[in-house]
């Protein structure tokens, strides 16, 4: 199932965008707050990229 969301400004002062989390991503993956998330472009094939994201829980 596709959980589309929105992409909105960071601030006015930057290029920077934001997105929600869906609540069942969350869940799934079992983040919390102080998680991150890394974003890497790849070449699925020929024309089409995709995006991989990677994911570190946070020091405890």
């Amino acid at each position: 199932m596709i959980e589309w969301v929105l992409i909105t400004p960071a601030h006015s002062r930057t290029k920077s965008k934001r997105v929600t989390i869906p609540e069942a991503i969350i869940t799934a993956l079992d983040l919390t707050d102080g998680d991150e998330i890394g974003w890497e472009i790849v070449a699925e094939s020929e024309g089409v990229l995709g995006a991989k994201l990677h994911f570190r829980k946070k020091a405890k």
